[in-house]
């Protein structure tokens, strides 16, 4: 179904809805066309979830979508992608669990229902000892599928963190015998996503062709914005779009999600006074979760998260003048605050410097 606010924040509804991306789309379907797999890389909330169901959109044979963001060793990998791949091949009954049941040894597909949706849904039930046979068998499953298959896994860094020791070895091992299905392995921690396909020690090293993804170009995101808006007879300068764009540096999200407010509040014309009220509007409703996070933080962590909310981007973190502009303790101290940050992703870093990494977070931070 065709949403009615065309500005998507959830999911994705269709070329239609669907802003640029045009040279990263062309790229991946000649890379998988050509029989290379992909390491698709960016910063949370840039698009690449959105992406990868675009490139989808323009396949015609099976494609499997698997977000192992929540998993955390490899029971819950093999669980998570079995449900994805067993959803991609057929509506759940009884005559596919048979047909599955013939490939599995080791475990047990079995229909049940889905909490969320109250939609049946198959899953393999197996016991924790038997996971990696359970992962060989659905290997040997998508290896009996005999149409082209295209396979995503987001979050693909967490493999890197499982306690096992093995399973990058293991994947690679079943990926490189797979003649008929490609891979887009898809990532937000580039450190780690890099460390995993560019380290000449690790199994996956130069097995993919690397895409980065980037922000959409302004004066592209402002001809998809005015579009729409020009539908309903409401005036977007391009100079406002421009500051719209800046206020959030560009980060497909949350631009996504200023304009989704803009057009439910429908302002005759958008201007500096509209965008600051959408803007609010959303600060405001997530003012409360704002408000529990940062009271998680220590006071040292705080200190720094404000430090550099309010500077929005800072190339030198531990120089002197950062330091003592903000009253920050200096060596150790304001490294391990960093750290602390960095490692639970309340900053991020690219090639200009660290900032808050959700950027309505930083608003909020930058007027306390």
């Amino acid at each position: 179904m065709k949403t009615k606010n065309p500005f998507v924040t959830i999911g994705y509804q269709g070329s239609e809805y669907f802003c640029d991306r045009e040279s990263e789309t062309k790229k991946m379907l000649d890379y998988l066309k050509n029989g290379w797999n992909i390491t698709l890389f960016s910063p949370r909330r840039m698009g690449k979830t959105g992406l990868i169901h675009h490139v989808f959109h323009h396949l015609k044979d099976t494609c499997i979508y698997t977000d192992i963001y929540s998993t955390s060793n490899l029971n819950d990998f093999v669980a998570v992608f079995g449900k994805s791949v067993f959803s991609a091949i057929g509506t759940p009954t009884a005559k596919l669990v048979k047909r599955l049941t013939s490939f599995f040894r080791s475990c047990r597909p079995v229909i049940t229902v889905d909490e969320k949706s109250g939609m049946p849904e198959i899953k393999l039930d197996f016991a924790p000892t038997q996971a990696e046979q359970a992962l060989q068998e659905i290997f040997d499953f998508l290896k009996s599928i005999e149409t082209d298959c295209y396979i995503a896994i987001d979050e693909f860094q967490q493999v890197s963190e499982y306690p096992e020791k093995n399973v990058e070895a293991l994947l690679r091992t079943h990926i490189q015998n797979l003649a008929n299905v490609r891979f887009i392995f898809a990532g937000s921690k580039s450190h780690l996503i890099e460390e995993m396909f560019l380290n000449a020690k690790r199994p996956f090293y130069q097995s993919t062709r690397m895409v980065s993804l980037y922000e959409i170009p302004s004066r592209s995101y402002y001809e998809f914005a005015k579009r729409f808006f020009d539908e309903i007879q409401i005036s977007l300068p391009e100079s406002e779009f421009e500051n719209l764009y800046n206020l959030v540096d560009g980060q497909t999200w949350y631009v996504q999600s200023i304009l989704n407010q803009l057009y439910m509040d429908r302002p005759k014309v958008i201007d500096s006074h509209s965008v600051m009220r959408a803007l609010n509007t959303i600060i405001e409703e997530n003012s409360y979760t704002y408000q529990r996070f940062f009271s998680m933080l220590t006071g040292n962590q705080r200190m720094m998260l404000r430090a550099v909310a309010k500077e929005r981007i800072v190339a030198q973190p531990t120089s002197s003048r950062f330091l003592t502009r903000y009253g920050l303790k200096t060596g150790s101290s304001a490294m391990r605050s960093l750290n602390s940050l960095f490692e639970n992703e309340y900053l991020y870093k690219d090639q200009r410097g660290i900032m808050v990494y959700d950027r309505f977070f930083g608003v909020w931070l930058a007027r306390l």
